[in-house]
């Protein structure tokens, strides 16, 4: 029996080393950034559940008649041989975890096919477990070893913890003090709409200026938020991590009132970046202190480590629609959604609000109310599963948080330090989601130009009066300057203060679809750069960064890499790309020295012989109507030559088809992209 005791010590070992170090050190290595405390913080807390397992599934070994113990240790170490493989090597890729639509979707078949192999996988293992229960001893020490050196590698640093600090929370001076709070994903007109809809709310606002005209610097956190900080906006060839440092850990305008003796709380950093001299805390750490936001975070990865390691047909169970399972258990719901915890702190900070601070105060608050998953109602009732990403749900979530936000508004004004505050009231970025509006139909436009909308709104000191509209150009970069051209107490020399100096301007857009590798690379891949001057509702106000010459040819319009905006094509092809949508769209910059000249367009329509004998493209130049090309299979290739005029810097062209057509209607293919014309090139010729 004494090989199938090391066999027991060392199944139980490498289950418990599974589930507590091997699964935690891949969940967290990858992704350090996403977590506020050190690995090594996670591991002590652990250390003591890990300990009670270990000796809970190692015991009934001692415990059982001999002819059961040598059973228990083998079905042990299929246990243990189980929860290395599955945790280590995904059979599904269920991509990155970004509470943006994911899903724990898996077919019956493959939860079927999963099953059979681990069936049979664990029968060779149990076979091998009893007839060299040695060998498995020796395999399974040598696995325990491996996961303890890769999280000793990624363990190299420890920071002390304190509890819950409400106060500081609320802590507001008597005569002067800024509030920025920024409400993730918020995008302009979701806040307009909710306001518009909730007169008592929208009267909470008194002083404010909303600008619906803002731009924003990036579609995603990471790239905005910097731009915010400083008003530096993000130029290809700076190395991420070098321009997140600079715009944020040394520029910050939060470091800059620092520096004339405010008094300063950032709540929840991104990439852990604190701005220098500032205090950073994390939502969690604020409402129930470092103790209580870390065993959450340990909690996160535990959920994380048996989702890795269960089989698929367990898995949806184990994400309990977004709420998972150890997390749920152990902690309310304002721990588990960061939307419950951002409308928390906005409730504790309006009853915590006191003129207890004996210097200026500047807080910057970063909350997740906003942000997906729709998990709340407007009357913010926890709806306990994730809501698909409807206008509704949107809004609804959003008044939640905006209401809550107006609470803190009304408690400052009992207070009496309303007047004395400035206040902003923000977005880092709008929806990647396409959510019609009135002022922007669902269009394949409508998705870029959600994204770079976020909400922007500031109530200078004094303000007055229900809430303004200032439809001028804006930028989210403005804010730092703004800040400090109110306050007087410090420079930001990068944007334009707002209310004062918005004049038509030229704002940039850095546009690509975030993937989560870009948190540790030098460079995004892909990353086009737009300029939209006036209008940014407009699509003739958008163009390419980069401008078009005379022999230029533009490429495919459907590759990222063109130096184009374009909406409503199709993936690029070797020969061009097709229209996918009723509208689709091309905007080219034109370098100032190359005009007059024009467009040479190359064409081809979407015909066949009988099933499709023609198809009559209407085409627009700069939204007025310019001609109509009509396509046969016995004409299909047509170029057009567009004139560039005198004084046309951007040229943007609309394809509007008369009857687009997929391959499956003509029962050609599966394709269901309705296509009506392909663009072959375009290029620039005098």
């Amino acid at each position: 029996m004494k090989e199938y005791r090391y066999l027991n010590l060392s199944s139980a070992l490498l289950f418990v080393v599974v589930l507590f170090v091997g699964m935690p050190t891949l969940i967290y290595g990858p992704n350090e950034r996403e977590f506020s405390y050190p690995f090594a913080n996670i591991l002590i807390e652990f250390s003591l559940p890990a300990l009670v397992s270990l000796v809970a599934i190692a015991l009934p070994f001692f415990i059982f008649p001999r002819g059961l113990a040598k059973i228990w240790s083998c079905l042990l170490a299929v246990c243990a041989a189980y929860g290395w493989a599955h945790g280590t090597f995904q059979t599904v890729n269920f991509g990155d975890l970004d509470a943006a639509g994911w899903t724990v979707e898996i077919r019956p078949s493959h939860a079927m096919i999963d099953a059979a192999v681990s069936i049979i996988l664990a029968s060779l293992v149990y076979f091998v477990a009893w007839k060299r229960p040695r060998v498995m001893t020796i395999i399974f020490f040598v696995f325990v070893l491996q996961m303890g050196w890769q999280a000793f590698s990624i363990s190299h640093s420890y920071v002390s913890i304190h509890g819950k600090d409400l106060q500081s929370l609320g802590a507001l001076n008597r005569e002067k003090n800024i509030l920025v709070v920024l409400l993730d994903t918020l995008q302009s007109d979701v806040f307009e709409a909710v306001l518009q809809n909730d007169k008592e709310l929208r009267d909470q606002f008194d002083g404010f200026t909303l600008y619906p005209n803002t731009v924003g610097a990036a579609p995603t956190t990471y790239l905005s938020m910097p731009t915010i900080h400083s008003g530096l906006t993000f130029e290809p060839g700076t190395k991420l991590a070098d321009f997140f440092q600079h715009a944020v850990g040394e520029q910050s305008f939060l470091s800059r009132l620092v520096d004339r003796g405010y008094e300063s709380l950032l709540i929840n950093p991104i990439t852990s970046v604190c701005p220098r001299d500032v205090r950073c805390e994390t939502a969690k750490a604020i409402l129930g202190g470092d103790p209580t936001a870390l065993r959450m975070e340990a909690a996160r990865v535990f959920d994380l480590s048996i989702f890795r390691v269960a089989p698929l047909a367990l898995k949806q169970a184990i994400y309990n629609e977004g709420a998972w399972l150890a997390q749920m258990y152990l902690f309310s719901e304002e721990f588990v959604h960061r939307a419950i915890e951002g409308n928390e702190l906005l409730r504790e900070m309006a009853s915590s609000v006191a003129v207890s601070s004996s210097k200026p105060t500047v807080k910057f608050i970063h909350l997740f109310n906003t942000h997906p998953p729709y998990v709340i109602d407007d009357a913010c009732v926890y709806l306990a599963r994730e809501q698909p990403a409807t206008r509704e749900a949107i809004e609804s979530q959003a008044h939640c948080a905006l209401r809550n936000f107006g609470r803190l508004l009304g408690q400052m004004k009992s207070i009496g330090v309303y007047d004395n505050t400035v206040v902003a009231i923000m977005a880092d970025h709008g929806s990647n989601y396409s959510i019609p509006s009135p002022r922007m139909p669902d269009t394949p436009f409508a998705l870029l130009v959600g994204a770079a909308n976020p909400t922007l709104a500031v109530k200078p000191w004094n303000a007055k009066g229900k809430i303004n509209i200032d439809t001028r150009d804006a930028h989210i970069g403005d804010l730092a300057r703004s800040i400090c051209d109110i306050t007087g107490d410090c420079i930001v020399n990068d944007g334009v203060a707002l209310g004062r100096e918005l004049t038509p301007r030229t704002r940039i857009y850095n546009d690509y679809k975030w993937e989560h590798d870009f948190w540790y690379l030098e460079a995004i891949p892909k990353l086009k750069r737009y300029t939209v001057s006036g209008n940014m509702f407009l699509q003739t106000s958008w163009s390419d960064a980069r401008e078009f010459r005379r022999g230029d040819d533009i490429g495919n319009i459907g590759s990222a890499d063109c130096p184009c905006v374009a909406t409503g094509w199709g993936e690029p092809e070797p020969w061009g790309v097709w229209s996918t949508s009723q509208s689709s769209y091309v905007a080219i910059r034109i370098a100032r020295e190359e005009r007059p000249s024009a467009l040479n367009v190359s064409m081809t329509g979407f015909v066949l012989p009988v099933a499709l004998p023609e198809q009559i493209v209407s085409i627009y130049k700069n939204g007025k109507y310019l001609t109509e090309v009509r396509f046969t299979p016995e004409e299909n290739d047509r170029d057009l030559s567009v004139p560039v005029e005198a004084g046309e810097s951007i040229v943007g062209l609309e394809f509007r088809p008369s009857n687009p057509k997929s391959p499956s209607d003509l029962g050609l293919s599966i394709d269901a992209r309705k296509l009506g014309v392909g663009i072959r090139s375009i290029s620039l010729t005098n």
